[in-house]
């Protein structure tokens, strides 16, 4: 079977690259792959960055112009595309769309509608973007939730860290790193002493004026901001943390602006899966990972975190029954649960 992918986001080496990455390498053990829009060196970074296997996939740095997509594509038995939003006729014998947001369509007349009609799968990241897709466009999605390579994340010695992960970028998803710099600048202000906060995520050229502002606003106090940190990195301070943060939707209109909450949050299961204990916002793909109480908490207001966490400190007995249940929660999410939904929905 010949199989391509394509994502118009490939080198920002988030959440989403991850997703279609980990179809590429999975299918890659018994296929052919090429995955458009990367080169050898990307391939490299990919490694360093999201630590999967992509030995066997084949990068081509062309970005499917209009002349590929009519002579190229019908070469293919499978083809996956991460739209952006924008739609063309497919070519290949079977397609798959991924659709990321809920704000990502933008089916704006009958021929855009009449195109999504040729995409015989729509895929998404949630039960809460399927919904949204439903009510928005009446599309009918699919739910393959993204996969966690659970068995490389390990709880280590346990620090004093609170750790929170995503993307460092105002848009189009803002993680709200300036507010969880203020909610933990309130709890050294309240007495809070032998604690740091760690701010890790990816960052390009638009997001640096970003980060900038970030280390301007946390100037003083115990945290440290790590943008494009190596994985082997990042899983050391999954492992050594204690507390995982995430912020993503607060204070945002989410009934007009869905699109701004968690999609998924396949970061807080990572760090689930290294027996942090998450506290994120009751919002999006969030709520379907976390049972309040049990294997982690939700919070709406800064002081609703700040309580929390001030209680989960104090209490190292329910900080150990949450840390052993957030681990077996996210087995739930592994790459195996994965690679079976991928058999079904390409069968």
């Amino acid at each position: 079977m010949k199989v391509g992918v394509f994502s118009p986001y490939l080198r920002i080496l988030g959440g989403g690259e991850r997703y279609v990455l980990t179809i590429a390498s999975y299918l890659s053990q018994r296929s052919k792959v090429d995955v458009f829009g990367g080169d050898g060196t990307l391939k490299k970074e990919i490694l360093a960055r999201l630590n999967l296997d992509l030995k066997k996939v084949n990068f081509k740095k062309d970005f499917l112009s209009f002349p590929q997509r009519v002579f190229q594509l019908p070469k293919y038995d499978l083809f996956f595309y991460v739209t952006d939003g924008s739609f063309f006729w497919p070519l290949t014998k079977k397609n798959i769309v991924i659709i990321q947001s809920p704000d990502t369509l933008r089916l704006s007349g009958f021929l855009d509608k009449f195109k999504l009609l040729f995409w015989q799968k729509k895929l998404c990241y949630s039960q809460y973007v399927k919904n949204w897709l439903w009510e928005r466009y009446k599309v009918k999605a699919e739910v393959l939730f993204p996969p966690v390579d659970t068995s490389v994340f390990k709880p280590l010695k346990k620090k004093n860290y609170i750790l929170s992960l995503g993307r460092f970028a105002v848009a189009p998803h803002n993680k709200r790193q300036d507010v969880l710099i203020k909610g933990f600048q309130s709890m050294i202000q309240e007495g809070l002493s032998g604690w740091k906060l760690y701010l890790v995520g990816g960052v390009d050229k638009e997001g640096s004026n970003f980060v900038s502002d970030l280390k301007r606003r946390a100037k003083g106090y115990p945290i440290e901001i790590l943008p494009n940190l190596p994985f082997a990195k990042t899983k050391k301070l999954y492992g050594e943390a204690k507390i995982y943060w995430h912020a993503a939707g607060f204070g945002e209109d989410l009934q007009n602006f869905p699109e701004r909450a968690e999609h998924f949050g396949m970061a807080t299961v990572e760090a689930m899966a290294s027996g942090c204990v998450p506290l994120v916002f009751r919002a999006g793909g969030q709520t379907e990972i976390i049972k309040e109480g049990e294997n982690g908490f939700f919070w709406q207001t800064l002081k609703e975190l700040g309580e929390k966490t001030l209680r989960l400190i104090g209490d190292e007995k329910k900080f150990k029954e949450l840390s052993r249940q957030a681990q077996i929660r996210s087995g739930d999410f592994s790459q195996e649960k994965f690679y079976q939904r991928i058999e079904e929905i390409i069968k």
